[in-house]
């Protein structure tokens, strides 16, 4: 599949977020702004495309409801024999999900949606691909994967000992422990050895 232009990427963007503003918008205020923003993504398709502006409107402004392939994605976290549920906005209960987003996978709107309902960064694997979105977030700070579910005492008491370390370390700017290199994916141990996670 061809990657789209910036431009165009930018006017379907554009164009899906009036389609949702429209979608769950009551405000009369908002509801015209949201429909501004989608004769302007219609506007700027037609000027790329070259064509008329009502035939880009045809095309690209007709459907209703939120603007997706409606694939609905969900993640399962589990932590044991435990599995993380979200509460809806309707009161139910349900893995942290939602609709995909037009311009993402659904790996992507999958770590997105379970960011977003639940507070937590999770992968679709590991190690991370060097072009994860993770790498680029200022509060995410990314270590080796630490497994053993804490069944050592002193399993447990390094790694708080560690994460203490880290906020101390960040309160004073200085450079963190474990932190991984997004350019290597390897951190330096003590001894200043590379150890691969």
């Amino acid at each position: 599949m061809k990657e789209l232009d910036k431009f165009t990427k930018w006017a379907c963007e554009i164009q899906s977020l009036a389609q949702a503003g429209l979608e769950y918008s009551t405000n009369i205020y908002d509801i015209e702004r949201f429909e501004r923003l989608r004769d302007i993504s219609a506007e700027m398709i037609a000027e790329k495309a070259d064509i008329s502006i009502e035939k880009a409107k045809s095309l690209f402004c007709n459907e209703k409801g939120y603007q997706t392939p409606k694939i609905d994605t969900r993640a399962a976290v589990f932590d044991g024999d435990k599995i993380l549920l979200v509460k809806e906005n309707d009161g139910s209960w349900s893995l942290p999900g939602g609709w995909c987003d037009f311009d993402l996978s659904i790996a992507e709107n999958t770590i997105k949606e379970t960011r977003e309902e639940a507070g937590l960064d999770v992968t679709a694997h590991e190690p991370l691909d060097k072009e994860s979105p993770l790498w680029g977030l200022e509060n995410c700070l990314i270590t080796p994967h630490v497994s053993g579910f804490f069944h050592l005492a002193e399993t447990k008491r390094r790694m708080i000992e560690i994460a203490a370390e880290n906020i101390r370390r960040h309160i004073d700017g200085r450079p963190y422990m474990n932190a991984i290199d997004p350019s290597t994916g390897y951190i330096a141990d003590k001894y200043g050895d590379r150890l691969r996670f």
